[in-house]
């Protein structure tokens, strides 16, 4: 009896050690796919052992239970992301969340202890079982063949670009109702590792994997209509999908089509030659003889230049405007793509040699791009061309009617679909403005030499503001003003390390040097740029230190952040994440966030408190750690998630108070802050407030904060400001794609 209570005692003191069978709590799962089974061993506060899954098990790593608080937490990797696992024992039941995709989706789990061994009930229905009943079906069922051939199908969902995927099922059904083929989509194609068919539910379950994801799908075959649903990643998302089977019997008909269309063409010749027949039968009236006479000399002398190879020649650029003119698809077309997001103009040059042989160029708002295969459907009025670059392939489709065009537009074999209109402006091709460049340049030629440019001189000349000739190391033409252009100029090579740094504002005839506070010491200028948003903000690469000015040139501010002493010759704005790129000699290329600069002003510094507008923070996801390759292996580092949280006072305050708030009004996070005048920034990382705990003095663990919108308030002696801080959830991961952010990086901003 000792012994026993000695146990049992044992046991009590361990409440994780065990085999546990849980069950996710959520509509996205599917009821055979939402249990789970996983054993748990813990040696001090460290909780280790395996989860099984439908593709085995898979070790848990990073475990950790609190014996106070009762609180757990493990995760598990695998080449499909990490997931994390947190949650709370009591009297032994375990409830928490399952995350992940860097956190972009959280699930609630339960979980108890089992008496037993731990059973996987995760897997599908024994295949073995379903074959027996196929198996007493009878002969028919294998006659049969509802399952095998091409499907057609498509998927829809918001986190799809555009909100449908199109894809194709290739399906093979062998005797015993196993299913074999594949599944292809614009991204990628999958093998189908297993499947089967139920001939007496039309029930069809097969899955299907590659090296980057798999698929399971389940669905009904209800004559050429199969519907269900796939799910993504071992249930991670759950998608509804349709599909359609294709006829094989379509590609037999063409050949009487055609048939039919040679016979018809042949009796509309037929009919002409009767016709002859019957006038050649016909006498001829005294008019018709007189015309019949022969041609007088001057009337055969003016057919024979006609006959001429001259004349031909003459002749043909006649015919060819003429066709021209009927073609109704050689020209100049203008309209618009069509979207939720908007309308984005577009551009075509068309020129039709034949109804198969359609060339041209694509023009939009990221330049040009040659159209190398175009048709067109006199019948049908249907036209398709053909247009690809680099990162994008444009498939336009539609019908021509009265100088107007309209379809679809497939970008990328179906990433993304938009809607187009477009309207032809002038019937003159592509080539035709080629041929009309000479003639231009003639009538150039012809008005006469340009007038020769003179070098402004004067007081505020470049000539007299340079020591000397210097090399011209950049030149920014000013976004905000024609007349305003920036430059800069090297000495380095006359042995002069001098900064040189000039503005003009009425297109060159006068300059003024931006060198007021530039120390000697920074070395020669390499490159000035003019910001995207803020016409005042100024940044400045010299050869020993780089500098950005708020107030176009008159101050300067070194950039510091961890930038090292080395020359930037280069500078790029990336519009949409506000970042300043800088291109070193040597060191790489250096990244700075400048959405607060953006919005500085000396203004704005002035004012007696002002919050500046955060720009949207990223929870970047995990990744799996890959090994280490040793000294060969160069990264740089990854960008942290969080963004600046920043504000300044014009003068010294008594009480300065900064909090976030979610959307129910809880203050989540308080952060520190100075009351002295001046610019403050905070580097905030997506943490929130740890809630105040358990025994020992132990706080509770708190998660970073999800993908949503916060309210963040600034309180200075009474009066407040506040701003929205958006979070949003890694781009890179598959499910945060938007259709918005896919047209963005296609077209820019216009």
């Amino acid at each position: 009896m000792e012994e026993e209570s000695d146990s049992e005692a044992e046991s009590d003191d361990d409440p994780v050690t065990g085999s546990w069978t849980g069950r996710m709590i959520s509509d996205r799962i599917p009821e055979d796919r939402a249990e789970f089974n996983f054993e748990l061993e813990l040696d001090g506060t460290k909780v280790t052992g395996t989860i099984e899954g439908r593709r085995g098990s898979q070790d848990i790593t990073e475990g950790t239970y609190d014996p106070e608080t009762g609180k757990i937490s493990w995760s598990i990797e695998s080449r499909r992301g990490d997931r994390e696992y947190t949650g709370k024992i009591e009297d032994g039941k375990m409830t928490g969340e399952m995350a992940f995709g860097g956190r972009d989706f959280q699930i609630e789990f339960t979980a108890s202890k089992d008496d037993g061994e731990p059973t996987n009930t995760n897997q599908l229905r024994s295949f073995s079982q379903v074959s027996l009943q196929h198996a007493l079906t009878g002969v028919l069922m294998v006659t049969e063949d509802p399952v095998s051939g091409d499907w057609a199908g498509v998927i829809e969902n918001e986190n799809l670009p555009s909100g449908r995927v199109e894809f194709t099922l290739k399906i093979k059904m062998d005797s015993d109702n196993q299913l074999s083929g594949s599944i292809s989509s614009a991204a990628g194609d999958s093998e189908i590792v297993e499947g089967e068919f139920d001939p007496e539910t039309g029930e069809v379950n097969f899955e299907a994997e590659n090296d980057e994801f798999n698929v399971s799908v389940k669905g009904e075959v209800e004559g050429s209509q199969m519907t269900g649903s796939m799910s993504l990643n071992d249930g991670m998302i759950e998608i509804d999908f349709e599909a359609t089977k294709k006829e094989a019997e379509e590609d037999e008909e063409e050949p009487d089509t055609a048939s039919e269309k040679e016979n018809e063409q042949q009796e509309t010749k037929e009919e002409p030659k009767a016709e002859n027949a019957e006038e050649e039968k016909q006498p001829k009236s005294k008019s018709e003889k007189t015309e019949s006479k022969p041609e007088s000399k001057s009337d055969s002398k003016a057919s024979d230049t006609q006959d001429s190879p001259e004349s031909k020649e003459a002749a043909k650029p006649t015919e060819s405007s003429a066709a021209a003119t009927d073609n109704p698809i050689t020209g100049q077309w203008e309209g618009n793509m069509i979207s939720r997001n908007g309308e984005r103009e577009i551009k075509l040059a068309l020129n039709a040699k034949s109804n198969d042989e359609i060339t041209g160029t694509l023009e939009t708002s990221q330049g040009e791009r040659e159209i190398s295969n175009g048709k067109y459907d006199p019948e049908t009025k249907m036209l398709t061309l053909m247009a690809d670059s680099d990162r994008f392939s444009f498939e336009f489709s539609g019908t021509v009617e009265d100088d107007q065009y309209e379809g679809e537009i497939d970008i990328n074999e179906g990433s993304f679909t938009m809607d187009f209109e477009v309207a032809r402006v002038s019937k003159e091709g592509s080539a035709d403005k080629d041929k009309a460049k000479p003639e231009a340049d003639k009538s150039a030629k012809a008005s006469g030499p340009a007038k020769e440019y003179k070098q402004p001189t004067g007081e505020k000349s470049l000539s007299s503001l340079l020591p000397g000739p210097r090399w011209v190391s950049s030149i920014e033409a000013s976004k905000f003003k024609k007349e305003r252009c920036y430059m800069t100029f090297d000495g380095h090579r006359s042995n002069d390390d001098g900064v040189y740094v000039f503005v003009t504002e009425d297109s060159g005839k006068t300059w003024n040097s931006l060198t007021t506070n530039l120390p000697d010491t920074a070395g020669s200028a390499r490159v000035l740029r003019e910001d995207t948003v803020n016409e005042n903000l100024l940044f400045l690469g010299c050869e020993f230190s780089s500098w950005f000015s708020i107030d176009q040139g008159k101050t300067w501010t070194r950039i510091k952040g961890g930038l090292p002493t080395v020359a930037v010759h280069e500078f790029a704005i990336h519009s949409k994440r506000k970042e300043l790129v800088a291109g070193t000699h040597g060191r790489s290329i250096w990244v700075a966030d400048i959405s607060v600069l953006q919005q500085l002003t000396p203004e704005i510094l002035a004012e007696d408190m002002h919050l500046f507008q955060p720009r949207d923070a990223i929870s970047w996801s995990r990744q799996p750690g890959r090994g280490n390759s040793g000294t060969r292996r160069f990264v740089g580092t990854n960008p942290s998630s969080g963004t600046i949280v920043a504000y300044s006072l014009g003068n010294s305050a008594r009480s300065v108070r900064l909090t976030l708030q979610d959307l129910r009004g809880d203050i989540i996070k308080t952060f520190e802050t100075s009351a002295r005048k001046g610019y403050h920034q905070i580097n905030w990382n997506l943490s929130r407030d740890q809630t105040g705990g358990g025994g020992g003095g132990r706080r509770r663990f708190a998660p970073s904060v999800r993908p949503g919108k916060y309210l963040l308030t600034l309180s200075v002696d009474g009066e407040k400001e506040q701003k929205i801080i958006d979070v949003i959830g890694d781009p890179t991961r598959p499910n945060q794609t938007r259709s918005a952010e896919f047209e963005e990086a296609l077209f820019g901003d216009q």
